[in-house]
Formats: C-alpha cells, structure tokens, sequence
C-alpha cells in the first residue's frame, strides 16, 4: 500500500473538492457526519504521492523583515525581497 494523505471534507463544498482534485486529491468515500449539530455527508479523500500536482510559477514575498520584527522573530536585518 503506498504512502498516501488523506482528510476529510463536507459534501456540500463544490468548491474546496475542486481546488483538492486539481491538487491530485481522489474520492476515497464517505461516511455520515456531524456539521453544525446537523447531519452532514463527509466524504473522504486521498492523495498519494506520484499524483500530487505541483505548479511551477515564481513566488515573491515583499515585507518579510517587517513581518518577522512584528512577531518577534528577529530584527528584521534580512533583505526586504526573497524569490523562491
């Protein structure tokens, strides 16, 4: 059996189902559930390693200094610009 991560996610989120699918996610079930006190369809979902979806594209990150001064990390005498 491979390596796999699996969650779980209510039925009635059309939304958050598609963006895990386009992540590589795959139905594994459902089960009832428990939403708000109010029963709910639960359905399960799975990723195994060789279908994650990676997307290549650039990321910048601005204020990383400042961010890190505001919760007490360090001084924020890092560059103000990272690319990864």
């Amino acid at each position: 059996m491979p390596l796999a991560s699996g969650r779980k996610t209510v039925g009635d989120n059309p939304a958050s189902l598609a963006v895990s699918r386009k992540a590589g996610y795959a139905d594994n079930g459902w089960e009832p559930g428990n939403r708000m006190g109010k029963r709910a369809t639960m359905r399960r979902i799975i990723l195994e390693p060789a279908k994650l979806v990676r997307f290549e594209h650039k990321l910048t990150v601005e204020g990383l200094p400042e961010f890190r001064r505001s919760i007490g990390l360090d001084d924020g005498q890092e560059e103000d610009r990272i690319s990864v």
